[in-house]
């Protein structure tokens, strides 16, 4: 349980560093490539207009409730119904939402123009 809010924490602190390098680097026809992760690459895109290509690299980062993915651990899910993903998804919603929504609501609004 400790392991989600410690890297929420850590993430936080690169966000301005990151969200101002990214800035700097966009010109004109630039495109930035990003992990979903990097929540300052979409940030930056959303202020300066510049189109944002997403790369996962891990399919258990796709939500879904039709064909979900497998996921270590979680081996005994794979067959639950669709409600109990939908369930799922939005507890991990609502949970990043609990650690970081705050903070990065808090920089979107102090870096939008």
């Amino acid at each position: 349980m400790k392991t989600g809010s410690l890297s929420a924490k850590w993430g936080m602190r690169f966000l301005e560093r990151q969200y101002e390098l990214l800035s700097s680097l966009i010109q004109s026809h630039t495109v930035i490539v990003s992990n979903p992760g990097v929540f300052a690459a979409a940030m930056a895109c959303e202020k300066h207009g510049c189109p944002l290509a997403t790369l996962i690299l891990q399919p258990w980062m796709i939500p879904s409730s039709i064909a979900p993915p497998l996921m270590p651990g979680l081996g005994a899910m794979q067959h639950a119904p669709r409600f109990v993903w939908k369930l799922f998804w939005r507890s991990l919603d609502f949970y990043g939402a609990v650690l970081i929504g705050r903070d990065l609501n808090r920089f979107r609004s102090e870096n939008s123009d």
